[in-house]
C-alpha cells in the first residue's frame, strides 16, 4: 500500500496516540495524537485560506506570501 505523510501520521496516532512525537532538545513538545490533531487543523486552515481541495498539491516556501504560492493538480 502507498501512504502519504498525512496518512502515515494518522495511522501512527491511532496505533500509538500517547507516544512522544516531537522533542525540542530533551523537552517533549507533543505526542502523536496531538501532532495529528495539529496537522489536521493546519491542513484545514490551508484549505480555507488558499482554497485547496483534497488531492491538490501545494508548494510552500518559508518566505512566500499567499499570492506567491501555487496550488497544482497532481
Amino acid at each position: 500500500m502507498n501512504y502519504n505523510l498525512a496518512q502515515m501520521l494518522i495511522r501512527t496516532a491511532r496505533a500509538h496516540p500517547h507516544q512522544a512525537a516531537l522533542f525540542l532538545g530533551t523537552e517533549r513538545l507533543c505526542n502523536f495524537e496531538q501532532l495529528a490533531d495539529r496537522a489536521t487543523r493546519c491542513a484545514g486552515g490551508l484549505r480555507g485560506w488558499l482554497g485547496l481541495h483534497a488531492g491538490d498539491r501545494q508548494e510552500c516556501h518559508p518566505f512566500a506570501s499567499k499570492s506567491a504560492t501555487s496550488a497544482r493538480e497532481p
